[in-house]
């Protein structure tokens, strides 16, 4: 098995490259969007914008190469932070204020934390727990009230539960862990 992670020049590569690692032996960094085909899984990172990353993924034709091995070749992805958000219909931080559109794997959208109620500081950075919320893939032999590191603004909001594998709390309840099918994802940072 072959585990790709993209390098479309945003995220902790290197973090999530030497976490991976540790434990499979045949990891590689991704930095043609043609050779993803060539995975069996692949990691798609992300800091910054929504709106910056989803065109960056367009501009470099990352975005297509993605959504084929996803929907069609039905190959699991792994979306950390701000991809995880990339999986949504669309997200709301974009410079001009418009929305901007996905991946929409998963039938969402992503907003501010503080326009969902948020009135702690925001960006969330730091140590907080995990709500597990069912018996999944994602979650599997990781307890229940576990710290995890995150760093965000915005949240993945679903129009369906069914997706949902965890929730933290800051302030109000967000999604910190999703999976579907051959998708997953967390607003988290795993590799810390």
């Amino acid at each position: 098995m072959k585990i790709g992670i993209i390098n479309y020049g945003v995220g902790n590569i290197n973090s999530v490259f030497n976490t991976l690692s540790k434990v499979h032996d045949n990891v590689k960094i991704v930095e043609n969007s043609l050779d993803i085909k060539n995975y069996d899984k692949i990691v798609l990172p992300g800091t910054g914008s929504f709106y910056k990353c989803i065109n960056i993924l367009k501009k470099n034709n990352w975005f297509h190469e993605i959504e084929d091995f996803v929907l069609n070749k039905k190959k699991y992805i792994l979306g950390i932070c701000l991809g995880m958000q990339l999986f949504s219909k669309n997200g709301n931080e974009g410079s001009d204020g418009l929305k901007s559109y996905g991946l929409n794997f998963i039938d969402s959208e992503v907003k501010s934390l503080v326009s969902q109620g948020c009135t702690l500081r925001v960006p969330l950075i730091g140590w907080n727990e995990i709500n597990i919320k069912k018996d999944s893939i994602l979650m599997k032999n990781i307890e229940n009230n576990s710290d995890v590191y995150f760093i965000n603004s915005y949240c993945l909001i679903p129009n369906s539960k069914d997706v949902i594998s965890a929730t933290t709390n800051h302030d109000i309840e967000f999604v910190s862990a999703i999976e579907k099918d051959n998708i997953f994802g967390t607003q988290f940072h795993p590799e810390k």
